[in-house]
This record gives structure tokens, C-alpha cells and sequence, in this order.
């Protein structure tokens, strides 16, 4: 059928020797071989990681601009002021009384219904971590 074998006695020994080391010395390359593959395959995933990271980063801090961005032009009342709208009270004003032609309103808008410094909306405030 095809199947070679050892023709004589100190042959037939080599052989019986040799097989167990072959396999020894075909796992130990195999293995070199595999620990090649996970080094490089470690030092992508963490390139790729370092990658992500510094993305993500980014994209905080681009939210928080957008953030306080939003908090200005809800403090400016949308009109897009620099500074915004000053709703500090004046010292000695009566804060009932300030903005809204004392009428006892709510301390937390003004009569234009901008929000104050003090309070902001709920959608502008920064999230708890």
C-alpha cells in the first residue's frame, strides 16, 4: 500500500528514538511560531486601544464645549451674549423685586423667563458621574 518501513534492526531503533523527540522539537517550533502571532497580535490590540482612548477623549472634551456652550446661550437667553446675561442681584435689591416689577415671583427666572446663574435647566446641568 505504500507504507514505508525501516529495512533493518538499528533502523527500526532510530526511528522508535526519533519519533518522540520529533514531535519535542515540531512543539516547541509550533509554539515559538504561536507566541510570534499573540506578541503581535497584543501590541495591535493595544495600539488600537491607545487609539480608541485618545478618540474618546476628544469626544469629552468636545462635549463639554458643547455643553458649556449651551449653558451660555441658556444664560444668554439664546441671543448668544459672550458674557451672557448678568442675573446676579445688586447689592441692597430686594430679590423679589428685582427683575420682575415686585410681584413676588419665582427667584429662579427673570421676567424675560431666562434662567438665572443660580439655576440652570435640567437638560443644561452636567451630569453626575
Amino acid at each position: 500500500f505504500g507504507d514505508f518501513s525501516p529495512p533493518n534492526p538499528a533502523s527500526t531503533w532510530f526511528c522508535i528514538l526519533w519519533l518522540p523527540f520529533s514531535v519535542f522539537f515540531v512543539s516547541l517550533y509550533l509554539g515559538s511560531v504561536a507566541s510570534f502571532y499573540i506578541s503581535m497580535s497584543d501590541r495591535n490590540v493595544r495600539r488600537i486601544e491607545k487609539k480608541l482612548r485618545r478618540r474618546m477623549q476628544r469626544v469629552r472634551t468636545w462635549q463639554e464645549k458643547e455643553r458649556d456652550e449651551a449653558r451660555m446661550r441658556g444664560v444668554s437667553g439664546g441671543f448668544g451674549f459672550e458674557g451672557g446675561v448678568d442675573m446676579t442681584m445688586e447689592d441692597g435689591e430686594d430679590e423679589n423685586n428685582s427683575h420682575n416689577g415686585g410681584g413676588g415671583g419665582s427667584t429662579e427666572s427673570s421676567s424675560m423667563g431666562t434662567p438665572s446663574k443660580r439655576e440652570l435647566p435640567p437638560h443644561l446641568r452636567t451630569p453626575r458621574r
